[in-house]
């Protein structure tokens, strides 16, 4: 399979998020320039991560030109209207029962999908395996889970936790 990819543009050191990511399965790309270069040989970018803290023209210029003539998932900008679908805070319309875990899709490419999964301690049948093609990420943000892995191996993670 292959490895989704991550543009990079950051104005202040990379390496901390380029580890993080070469971890989770992604292909980090740092170089902006390297980055266009793959688009104009016809491949693709499953994500970008552009600061707008550095050189607002050049982030504006780079956005416009991944994404030009295309509809993509993008976070919005503060203070611009977003979809009254998907709230702007993850801890915000928790239902206080569910009869099952909760998804949302909050961003998602062709590659790459960010989901909310809102659990209150369900847990697979006895005797299920979840099995999937895709890579996955995870990062509890609140309470704690134990995560079943192939080979009879767990993980226990906590608030932080990926």
């Amino acid at each position: 399979m292959e490895r989704p990819t991550v543009l990079l543009s950051l104005s202040d050191d990379a390496w901390p998020y380029v580890e993080a990511l070469g971890r989770a399965g992604f292909e980090p790309i740092t170089d902006p320039m390297d980055g266009l270069a793959r688009l104009a040989r016809g491949e693709s970018l499953d994500m970008a991560v552009i600061d707008c803290d550095g050189d607002i023209a050049q982030a504006a210029n780079l956005f416009e030109v991944l994404h030009e003539g295309r509809q993509v998932p993008r976070f919005q900008y503060v203070g611009s209207e977003r979809s009254p679908a998907i709230s702007p805070n993850l801890f915000t319309d928790l239902p206080a029962s569910l009869p099952q875990e909760l998804f949302q899709t909050l961003a998602e490419s062709d590659r790459v999908r960010i989901e909310r999964i809102v659990s209150h301690g369900h847990a697979s049948p006895e005797g299920f395996w979840f099995d999937q093609d895709q890579a996955e990420f995870v990062i509890l943000l609140r309470g704690v889970a134990r995560l079943r892995l192939e080979g009879d191996n767990s993980v226990e993670m906590k608030p932080g936790d990926f």
